[in-house]
């Protein structure tokens, strides 16, 4: 008896051939003719069943599931793939479809070619791909366009996500959706699902969270000490789409100048805080918080001059004057003194006449010079940097009190304006060092002349010369370096047709990137790491370069900071950071200047900070809590390796562990976006 309870396919019986004319054939291919094609098709009652047609060998188990985003939007999921871009997809695995699946496809294996990453190898690269094709009628797809997943014969977990393939094609009929429709799907393993120079998905096992989920912050564990350039996270504040600020919780994202000097075949970076043309750390911070004389880093000896300094605005109220009565005139010194108090007049009768001449403190506020008992003398490289100081302070005042009379016996002020003329100012002013070298030349070998080197770049704003950052034309020299010195002595003349001179040259340290109020407690002024920094200067405005997408290489004629410049923009260099811990500032602070390497490699890098801190675990605090996360954007240089990320929300931490960013084989790779 047949049995009616099988499947059963109907077939459209064979037509009868005729001859068709032209107009026949042309009313075949009429618009209004296509429908009934697809309505014929919807009128199937099934395909065959596969689990006829296929022996067991052929079958799979297989387990769909959607690879959706970690917050829940209306936005297709998409992928995209560059050196510079990754996809992290999320997988709830309790939302899955099982059923059924034959394997039509024999062992298939395609090689994808890639290019060598070696700069100096031209060859092609294969790697092996691997594709299945599979056919189920049990669930359907359609018209859902979303990323799915697919793991055969077990379902999806930890321990088997390496093995998890991503369905690349899938091919369902137009039928009635509640018939037996066979669907064909081509799957690829994800982790070759990629482009020459992409990275593949990644997939994480994490339920999508609620779109009013706000996130507060973000752990990140890296490989090693990676020096950032800017991390960043975007997503909705108050319904905008923003970039908020990210601050280094309990760390400090200490600041380094990097330069990439040379890329290939590796990257070697330029760090010109660690060089000598660094004041170094032991040196500057005994000017933390007190004025101090820098002379006395370039003591070498001899001379007979004493120091002096100038007090702005001031008067004396209690001195000691020196008097001598005699009937001859008496040269110095007068021997016999007398006190002068405030508001005491001291009267002496006059001789010659019935006049008493009557001396007393005044009550008007002048320019006081005093000296200072022990004060040491002005040896001849000290006096060198007094005198750039001196031209330099001279030269701004457009030599206010020369006399410019050819025909009057020239004044100081004249003699030091000529030695300008028809010259630039930083030449005239660099030739009084040049000249002490050929005058001492068995001294251009002592410490103290580097020190004097390091000592005109932290005066640059004070001191026009070639020696200084941007010949000292501006204060660049203020973001140019760690810390820079602020003059604090005055110059002190007599007569207005006297030249204005140092006779000290007292500073104190001060920085641009640190706080140094409290010498026991130095601090970071700016703990953010995701803005790039905002610079306001006398001269200009400036934001430092941010990390691009892949390091460029300079091209510098030297390395002398006569190269340092900014206003136009013909330094290449980037701001970053290393992340420490509070209580190893100090130790951190020893590299600049410390003259171990100034062009450092990967591995050179790593060993100088990692004995600094090794802990490469920090927190970041979101400003303004985020919702809908979109993206995470890590810059930086030495990146490459695994990392974990784990994402603080107002509700569940969420730990995406194990990525791999960055690549290892191309250190120009300087920027990761993380997709979310």
């Amino acid at each position: 008896m047949e049995n009616n309870n099988k499947p059963q396919t109907k077939f459209p019986q064979k037509q009868k051939q005729t001859k068709l004319n032209q107009a026949d054939v042309e009313n075949d291919y009429l618009i209004d003719n296509i429908p009934y094609d697809f309505t014929n098709m919807m009128r199937a009652t099934s395909d065959p069943d596969i689990n006829r047609a296929y022996d067991e060998f052929k079958k799979r188990t297989i387990y769909i599931y959607e690879i959706e985003r970690l917050f829940k939007n209306n936005e297709n999921n998409s992928l995209k793939f560059s050196a510079n871009t990754i996809k992290i997809g999320f997988i709830d695995i309790e939302k899955v479809l099982k059923t059924t699946a034959v394997e039509t496809s024999d062992f298939t294996m395609q090689l994808n070619q890639r290019a060598s990453t070696n700069i100096n190898d031209n060859t092609i690269e294969y790697s092996m791909t691997d594709i299945k094709n599979l056919i189920f009628q049990e669930i359907n797809l359609l018209n859902q366009f979303k990323l799915y997943a697919v793991s055969i014969n077990e379902p999806l977990t930890e321990n088997n996500i390496d093995n998890l393939y991503i369905i690349n094609n899938y091919s369902q009929p137009y039928q009635n959706p509640k018939t037996r429709s066979t669907k064909s799907i081509t799957i690829i393993k994800i982790k070759d699902f990629k482009t020459r120079d992409g990275y593949p998905i990644i997939i994480k096992l994490q339920k999508p969270l609620d779109k009013d989920t706000k996130v507060i912050g973000l752990k990140i564990k890296a490989p090693r000490s990676m020096i950032f350039g800017n991390i960043k996270v975007l997503g909705e504040v108050d319904n905008m789409e923003v970039y908020p600020k990210l601050f280094v919780k309990d760390k400090i994202a200490f600041p380094l100048l990097s330069m990439p000097i040379e890329t290939q075949p590796k990257v070697r970076i330029l760090q010109q805080w660690f060089s000598e043309q660094i004041l170094p750390w032991n040196l500057a911070k005994q000017f933390i918080g007190q004025e101090k004389s820098v002379l006395d880093l370039i003591a070498i000896g001899g001379g007979t001059e004493t120091r002096k300094e100038i007090i702005n605005n001031a008067r004396v109220t209690y001195t000691k004057l020196g008097y001598k009565v005699t009937k001859s005139a008496q040269l110095w010194p007068l021997n016999e003194e007398k006190e002068l108090k405030d508001n005491e007049v001291w009267h002496l009768p006059w001789t010659t006449a019935d006049w008493v001449l009557n001396i007393a403190t005044t009550n008007k506020f002048h320019d006081v010079e005093i000296e200072i008992k022990d004060r040491p003398p002005i040896d001849s490289l000290q006096k060198v940097l007094l005198d750039m100081l001196t031209y330099t302070y001279t030269y701004n005042r457009n030599f206010d009190g020369a006399s410019l009379d050819p025909t009057k016996k020239p004044n100081e002020l004249d003699k030091l304006r000529a030695k300008f003329e028809g010259q630039k100012p930083d030449e005239v002013i660099t030739n009084l060092f040049k000249q002490w070298k050929l005058d001492y030349p068995n001294y251009i070998n002592l410490p103290q002349v580097q020190i004097f080197k390091q000592l005109v770049i932290m005066l640059s704003s004070n001191i026009y010369s070639t020696m200084s950052i941007n010949k000292g034309l501006n204060d660049d020299n203020k973001i140019l370096l760690p810390y820079y010195f602020e003059l604090k002595s005055n110059p002190i003349h007599s007569n207005s047709d006297e030249v204005w001179e140092f006779k000290d040259a007292k500073v104190m340290l001060k920085s641009a990137y640190f706080d140094f109020t409290d010498m026991n407690n130095i601090k970071l002024k700016n703990n953010d790491i995701s803005q790039n920094e905002l610079f306001k200067l006398d001269d200009n405005q400036f934001n430092w370069l941010s990390i691009t997408n892949e390091l460029e290489s300079n091209n510098i004629p030297s390395l002398i900071p006569a190269d340092w410049t900014l206003g136009n923009g013909e330094y290449g260099k980037y701001f970053t950071k290393a992340i420490i811990s509070n209580n190893k500032i100090e130790n951190a602070l020893n590299l600049y200047g410390s003259n171990k390497s100034q062009l450092l490699s990967k591995l050179e890098f790593y060993k100088e900070i990692s004995q600094i801190d090794n802990n490469s675990e920090f927190e970041l605090q979101i400003k303004n809590p985020i919702n809908n996360l979109n993206r995470i954007e890590i810059s930086g240089i030495f990146g490459s390796g695994n990392y974990d990320l784990i994402l603080i929300t107002d509700k569940q931490e969420i730990n995406l562990t194990n990525i791999n960013l960055f690549d290892k084989y191309n250190e120009n790779i300087s920027y990761i976006n993380l997709e979310i």
